[in-house]
């Protein structure tokens, strides 16, 4: 029979049992396979998922746009902003929105490198700048600001599909049509400073600045993801027909 001390001090020898791992993603953090929360989280990092920078901004801008309502309810201003909340509501609140979504999951889809550093703060400051020239009325400096990062979203994700390992899915088409759409739109916008344009490309610059950019966009993603969140895979299969 072991006395009771010898009993308590092989006990305390013995090393502790290792708990249990609750999940397999507990597991490859253990196993050094997947970065942990505060190394993704690192804010040196977080050019590689744009979306945890610009959907913040986005909704910075949301309630940007909606506050400019609160000086003319309370009667402090007689101005109406009814373009600057356009403005802001579709190029800054969904425009942030779109920008940090295919900024995050376009590399992925293609299996190319993330954004870059240089890539992605630049199109931020355009941003906010675009963000600040609205909401203090000046329109045009906010116009022009949201085209140039058009252009520069383009350019970055153009030579993101010149590397591309894998094809983006075909909806995907339609992002391209909403970023043409928006410069086309915001051109006449532009344009419209300087000359009297018809009303019917008044109407069209509206049309596919506010409505075709966000549609499109919306199309373009939801066909690659609706599909998976119903659980139908990259494509639906038909059964053979019958002989």
């Amino acid at each position: 029979m072991i006395p009771p001390a010898l009993s308590v001090m092989s006990n305390a020898s013995l090393p502790s049992p290792t708990p249990p791992l609750r999940c397999p993603r507990h597991a490859r953090q253990r196993e050094g396979q997947m970065p942990s929360a505060a190394h993704r989280l690192a804010l040196g990092d977080l050019h590689r998922e744009p979306f945890r920078l610009f959907f913040p901004a986005a909704t910075l801008a949301g309630f940007v746009g909606v506050g400019l309502w609160v000086p003319l309810l309370l009667g402090w201003t007689v101005d109406y902003p009814g373009t600057a909340h356009a403005r802001l509501m579709v190029q800054g609140f969904f425009g942030g929105f779109i920008f940090g979504f295919l900024g995050t999951s376009l590399p992925k889809l293609l299996e190319v490198p993330p954004l870059t550093a240089r890539e992605v703060f630049p199109l931020l400051a355009l941003f906010a700048v675009k963000v600040v020239a609205h909401a203090a009325g000046a329109t045009c400096w906010g116009d022009a600001a949201f085209l140039g990062e058009l252009v520069l979203w383009f350019a970055v994700l153009k030579g993101r599909c010149r590397t591309k390992r894998d094809m983006p899915p075909p909806s995907f088409v339609l992002v391209g049509l909403s970023f043409a759409a928006a410069a086309v739109g915001t051109g006449l916008h532009l344009a419209a400073r300087g000359w009297e344009l018809p009303p019917e490309l008044e109407l069209l610059a509206r049309l596919l600045s506010y409505h075709a950019f966000v549609l499109l966009c919306v199309l373009g993603a939801g066909g690659f993801l609706l599909p998976r969140f119903l659980g139908l895979g990259l494509r639906r299969r038909f059964a053979p027909p019958s002989p």
